[in-house]
């Protein structure tokens, strides 16, 4: 009796090892799968960016407008550091704010701001009290101003085909500008981000090269951003 007893026992444990070593090749084949899925190239948007661009109103009309658009296709090339950036004093009109104060793009602590559109397009209100613009310049300029410091300092300047369409702010020393920029060759367009980080003064330009996306999302700013102001 002692030595089937024994013999049962010996054939449980046996049983139990095989359907953990099972159980547990499972889980690996599960994880395996995971990483792959998630995997993305090692110069691809850094995913704390990622989640701030999500949220943007460029990234919401995306979605809508190429729904499978995959911003870890965006691939980083180029970077470099702004040394000598210009600056100027920052001087606003006395309309500026009037006018402007609802399209600039406030830092989380709101001591700094982006300026997307003063240099590119005059914005006024008519009699009717309704936000009316017209285009200044075929280049485009995109600033930044430091409230405290009363310094207004220029992030990008692109000439003609070249746009920036949004911007957000990761955290209050680093920002993205959304838009599309033309390629090396200057054969084509592709789509684009830059990542600023104001304290290290580093730049990197990540691009995505589909002319489809660029068709679809271009003049985002005219059609949703300022979809409030009458362009002349």
């Amino acid at each position: 009796m002692k030595q089937y007893l024994l013999i049962l026992l010996t054939i449980m444990m046996v049983m139990g090892a095989c359907n953990s070593g099972a159980d547990k090749q499972a889980e690996g084949g599960e994880q395996g799968e995971d990483s792959l899925s998630t995997s993305k190239p090692e110069n691809a948007l850094p995913d704390e960016d990622l989640v701030i661009i999500n949220e943007t109103g460029f990234s919401k009309y995306a979605r809508r407008s190429v729904p499978d658009l995959n911003w870890d296709k965006f691939t980083n090339t180029k970077f470099w550091q702004e040394d000598s950036s210009y600056k100027t004093v920052f001087e606003p009109g006395n309309n500026y704010f009037k006018f402007y104060g609802s399209f600039l793009k406030y830092s989380p602590d709101s001591s700094k701001f982006i300026d997307l559109d003063s240099y590119n397009i005059s914005i006024m209100k008519n009699k009717q009290g309704q936000f009316v613009g017209s285009s200044q310049e075929p280049d485009t300029e995109i600033s930044m101003v430091d409230i405290r410091k009363k310094e207004k300092t220029r992030l990008l300047f692109l000439g003609p085909g070249n746009s920036v369409e949004d911007a957000a702010w990761i955290d209050n020393n680093n920002l993205v500008l959304i838009g599309y920029v033309e390629n090396e060759n200057a054969s084509g367009t592709n789509a684009a981000v830059w990542q600023f980080n104001l304290v290290s003064k580093k730049v990197n330009l990540y691009e995505l090269s589909d002319t489809a996306v660029i068709n679809k999302l271009r003049n985002y700013s005219e059609r949703e951003r300022l979809k409030n102001v009458k362009m002349q």
